[in-house]
């Protein structure tokens, strides 16, 4: 049987600013194994390329841009399991600022 993994954080489609600590959190679980150790679980970035190992990892290092965090959890005898989380990293400084509610109100045009 195959292991079974689930992230616990980052959350789906979460922003960061570049520099910021971004905690990397999972569990993973085999029916043989039971609860995979930090080595069983490999973490890597589809921008930032290889990220570290462990069931918590901090990482300080992304580079901007939208990215693919993939956790990829192996149990003794090879089988593994794979989840993905997508978060973007923006430039240091900028600050995103989702707009929730917007109002507008009618252009009235005269004389024109």
């Amino acid at each position: 049987k195959l292991p079974t993994a689930q992230f616990v954080s980052p959350l789906e489609g979460a922003t960061y600013q570049q520099g910021q600590t971004v905690a990397l959190e999972a569990n993973a679980i085999d029916t043989e194994d039971g609860t995979l150790g930090d080595s069983a679980l490999a973490w890597t970035s589809s921008l930032s390329g290889t990220l570290g190992t462990g069931h918590l990892l901090h990482v300080t290092n992304l580079v901007t841009g939208t990215q693919v965090i993939t956790l990829t959890a192996t149990d003794s005898g090879g089988g593994t399991a794979i989840v993905t989380r997508t978060i973007s990293i923006t430039e240091a400084g900028y600050q995103y600022q989702p707009v929730l509610n917007q109002i507008f109100l009618p252009l009235v045009l005269r004389n024109y």
